[in-house]
């Protein structure tokens, strides 16, 4: 205890006095500011706050010998704090012993749980480190180790059972009391299910997992896809295709399993299905059928009796195929439907049919360059620069159409294809013919004019490659009035209505003559009185202006008026003036200027350049059909009227007999003059041409005329209208027309009587051999062969006025026993005597058969002439004459020198019934004048002459309107088509 204080005054200073008070502290352990405020009161005094551990010591001391007392004034809630050595008396030192321990109050942490199985779920406490098992079943769960209030605490899972997720809520906090905040939750796991895609190009798969009964559906390009519910531990998974994109085959590798883990992805792949191509085949009995698909490039060969097919290479779905014949079998043309489509499906129903077919070849005249291509039937071939001929890879199936076509033209020139139409019945010939390229219609050609009487003829060329319609254009020429003859200024004449194709030609001519007759190659110009001449040149103009034109200088050159001459165009670039013309020997109307000048060496009025293998004479090709250089040649195109024409029943007179040609054919051969006859295919129904079947492609049946008329007799068809209509235009200047035909123009049509038995130009190209209503008949073998006989005899009769031969040779003078000829009608139709046998067996018969003298001793019978009109054709006699006869001066006849010729016999010229020894009189020709004069006693006084026919035979009937003779009279050429006409009368035919 201190002194009791005590107080002292000075004056007005008052004095306390001291006393001995010391202090009172201690230790504060444990205290956590934070939970609260910590204070103490001494002696109940006023409280002193503790800010923290540590030592404390009240701000008043306590006098020695007092008590003294600490207490708790305050102290934190979550925190238990207790007093030791908080009394005593104070002694004379201070006190420093006081302690103050304060501990934080521990609550249990836990908290509740739910689906915890199987091994159970542990749990840590990671601020205090406790670990705890929460049980299998365990609705709750409590740490054991209590923690201290205001502590932190982070609870974790640390280890759950197989395929459990757990999780924990609330599992981070501070103490602040009992906690059992903690939310243990435990569920199966889920794991998701991801399929890996492969070639999923097109939307449309579907996929199902069977076990959750979920579908999925990737759309196209994905890589991966997952299905929306994931799958749950232990379950089973299956995963299956439902529906695949349309056209696709889709597999699933590793599509099934259980969920212990993260599940593998399966895998879909799709792929585009591939199908098997092929189909059936008909007809193929012969050869290799090789087919073609295009977009796989894949090929197969098909041999005979082949009834299936399949490619080896299925097609992707959705492809395009294109499915092709490659190559034909080599005497068939096989189709093939369907082969081209989209592949959807097995394709099975292609279809081949295979068809017997014949080739198509030809020849190509006048390439000069590269670029020439043919198509038929899609199919093309290209031919090289110097090709002369072509066959194509395959046949064309026969009553086909041919379908060949000029797909590309060589560069500078425009070619055109003859003999490409019609359908297929044989093995088919074409020709290509290529000419100048040209931007516009063009003056081609024009013909020789020597008189006011010949045609002038302009041929048009289109080197174009389109056609051209020829109205569309006209040709500005002088004029020539056809009634006087006078020349006049130039007019312009509108072109016929008239397609001119590629590359094709035609021809304008003047038009002297009304019967002058158009055709598809050949038109002629008049307009009034007024036809086309030369003039100082001609213009071709379209829509007013002038796109050619050549001039004359007043007049075709000397050479070009000579008969049978022309000027032609020549095949280099042209400069469209006169000086692209040459004058040439060798025309070619309606065609390819590929002869100009030639020689003729053996004179038969064809160019000796178009004799030789592979040329051409107006497109001609002369040489193949038979034509050689050295030997002379005769081409007869021979036509036909129907043999029905008349009353229905077959007229045999009509039809031409393949051994009459033939037999003509022979006797020319044994001259050295082979004769060419064309009959088309009356004895080659194939396709093509056959020379020995006198078939070179031109020869045809025509519409029934009654009567045939050269001379223009009204009422009567003309020759010349059946031969423009049914003859090619390019023929005209090297072959002879025949026509068979009913009867001529001296029969009255309603009249069962026969006439003529023919007629023909002097000197020119065309003839008639009229025969029908001759009740000739093929039943027996002597009426087959009167028919051939006469159709021979009559053939080469009209022909040899056609080769400048008359009636008596040199002359018209008929009957002429010593003209052994089939000119003369003592001979024609029933040939000519045996020299030696009864030689004037023909002439005793003629003038009993004309019953001129009665009584005459003369062969009342055809049947007794020795090889008469019934024999063996082989037998009978068909010849001209060589002249070795002798004269025969009827004033003077020596029956018994007869005709003179080696081996003659004696002749009974004037009937009496025997062999004289003196010479007699007797005119012996006497029937050419008429049945009024009788032989026996007539006073006949000529000399007749035999001729030599065969030396004296003129071929080249271009070149003259006269005939070998020489005679005037001949009107126009051979392009006009009109000549001089030999002068026929009836031929006694009993």
């Amino acid at each position: 205890m201190g002194r009791a204080p005590w107080v002292v005054v000075l004056s007005s200073v008052v004095v306390v006095g001291c006393t001995n008070a010391h202090p009172v502290g201690g230790e504060l352990a444990g205290y956590e500011a934070a939970l609260g405020a910590l204070s103490l009161s001494l002696n109940g005094g006023d409280a002193l706050a503790l800010p923290g551990d540590g030592a404390f010591t009240f701000p008043r001391g306590v006098d020695e010998n007092k008590p003294w007392t600490v207490t708790l004034v305050e102290s934190p809630v979550e925190q238990q704090c207790t007093l030791d050595g908080a009394t005593g008396t104070m002694g004379r030192t201070a006190v420093d012993s006081v302690r103050v321990a304060c501990v934080t109050k521990t609550y249990v942490l836990g908290g509740t749980a739910t689906g915890v199985d199987r091994d159970g779920v542990e749990v840590t406490e990671r601020v205090s480190g406790q670990v705890l098992r929460v049980a299998s079943g365990a609705d709750s769960f409590f740490f054991a180790a209590p923690i201290a209030f205001g502590r932190a605490y982070e609870v974790t899972v640390t280890s759950t059972p197989p395929g459990r997720d757990c999780v924990l809520a609330a599992a981070t906090g501070t103490i602040a009391g009992t906690t059992r905040s903690l939310a243990l939750s435990c569920t199966v796991r889920h794991l998701p299910l991801t399929v890996t895609l492969q070639g999923v190009d097109a939307d449309g798969l579907v996929l199902s997992e069977q076990g959750s009964s979920q579908t999925l559906s990737p759309g196209a390009g994905m890589a991966s896809a997952t299905f929306t519910a994931p799958l749950a531990w232990e379950a089973a998974w299956d995963v299956r295709i439902t529906a695949a994109p349309e056209g696709r085959d889709c597999s699933v590798d590793g599509g099934t399993g259980v969920v212990l883990g993260p599940i593998a992805s399966p895998t879909v792949t799709c792929a585009l299905q591939r199908f098997s191509v092929g189909g059936v085949v008909s007809g193929l009995d012969g050869g290799t059928l090789g087919l073609t698909e295009a977009l796989t490039q894949q090929s197969l060969s098909l041999d005979a009796g082949a009834a299936s097919f399949v490619f080896a290479n299925p097609i992707a779905w959705g492809s395009s195929i294109d499915v092709s014949v490659a190559s034909q079998p080599q005497t068939l043309f096989c189709t093939l439907d369907g082969g081209v489509r989209l592949v959807r499906a097995p394709v099975t129903d292609l279809a081949v049919n295979c068809r017997a077919g014949f080739p198509v070849s030809g020849e190509i005249v006048n390439l000069r360059g590269a670029g020439l291509e043919l198509t038929e039937r899609g199919t093309r071939q290209v031919l090289a620069p110097d090709a002369g001929t072509f066959t194509l890879p395959f046949v064309v199936p026969e009553n086909d159409p041919l379908r060949l076509e000029v797909s590309a033209h060589p560069s500078g020139q425009t070619c055109r294809l003859d003999g490409a139409g019609g359908v297929m019945t044989g093995p088919r010939q074409v020709r290509v013919v290529c000419g100048p390229q040209q931007s516009h219609l063009a003056l081609n050609e024009f013909g020789s004019v020597p008189s006011v009487l010949t045609p002038f003829w302009v041929e048009l060329y289109n080197g174009t490659r389109q056609p051209v319609a020829a109205a569309e254009y006209v040709l500005r020429a002088a004029t020539l009035n056809i009634n006087d003859a006078g020349l006049g200024a130039p007019l312009d004449f509108q072109l016929p209505d008239a397609s001119i194709p590629v590359g094709g030609y035609l021809v304008v001519s003047s038009k002297q003559l009304a019967d002058l007759h158009d055709s598809a190659q050949q038109r002629f110009l008049l307009q009034g009185e007024l036809t086309p001449t030369p003039g100082a040149g001609l213009e071709l103009l379209q829509a007013g202006a002038p796109i050619d034109a050549v001039s004359f200088d007043g007049g075709l050159p000397q050479g070009a008026m000579d008969l049978g001459r022309s000027l032609a165009r020549q095949q280099v670039p042209d400069s469209d003036t006169a000086a692209d013309f040459s004058t040439c020997d060798f025309p070619t109307p309606g065609g390819l200027n590929d002869v100009c000048s030639s020689p003729d060496v053996d004179n038969d009025g064809l160019p000796d350049v178009a004799e030789v293998a592979n040329t051409t004479w107006d497109e001609q090709p002369l040489f193949d059909w038979g034509a050689r250089t050295g030997r002379r040649d005769v081409f007869i195109e021979v036509d036909w009227l129907d043999p029905a024409g008349f009353n229905g029943t077959l007229d045999y007179g009509v039809l031409p007999r393949r051994e009459a040609l033939a037999r003509v054919q022979s006797v020319f051969d044994a001259h050295g003059i082979s004769v060419h006859f064309d009959s088309g295919a009356l004895f080659h129904p194939a396709a093509g041409v056959s020379a020995v079947d006198f078939d070179l492609g031109g020869g045809n049946q025509t519409s029934f005329a009654c009567t045939i008329t050269l001379s223009n007799v009204a009422g009567a068809t003309s020759l010349y209208a059946v031969k423009a209509a049914n003859t090619d235009l390019r023929r005209r200047l090297s072959f002879h027309y025949a026509l068979f035909a009913s009867s001529l123009a001296d029969v009255v049509c309603s009249n069962s009587g026969a006439g003529a038995t023919g007629n023909s130009e002097l000197g020119g190209n065309d003839l008639v051999v009229s025969l029908g209503r001759s009740g000739l008949l093929i039943n027996t073998t002597q009426n087959l062969n009167r028919t051939i006989n006469w159709q021979a005899a009559t053939l080469m009769h009209e022909l040899g006025h056609n080769l400048g031969l008359r009636h008596g040779g040199f002359e018209d003078g008929n009957y002429k026993p010593n003209y052994v000829s089939v000119m003369n009608y003592l001979y024609q139709l029933d040939g000519l005597p045996i020299i030696g046998t009864n030689e004037g067996d023909r002439y005793l018969r003629a003038y009993v058969a004309f019953n001129v003298c009665s009584g005459a001793p003369g062969i009342t019978s055809v049947n007794g002439l020795s090889r008469n009109r019934f024999s063996d054709p082989a037998q009978f006699g068909l010849e001209y004459s060589d002249g070795t006869s002798v004269d025969l001066n009827e004033a003077a006849l020596n029956e018994s020198a007869g005709l003179g010729r080696t081996g003659s016999g004696s002749i009974d010229w004037n009937w009496s019934g025997s062999i004289e020894t003196a010479t007699v009189t007797a005119n012996v020709n006497g029937l050419a004048q008429g049945p009024a004069v009788c032989p026996r006693n007539s006073s006949g006084n000529e000399v007749l002459r035999d001729f030599n026919d065969w030396a004296a035979l003129s071929l080249p009937f271009a070149r003259t309107a006269r005939g070998a003779s020489g005679k005037l009279g001949g009107r126009l050429d051979a392009m006009g088509d009109h000549q001089e006409v030999a002068d026929e009368a009836p031929v006694p035919r009993d």
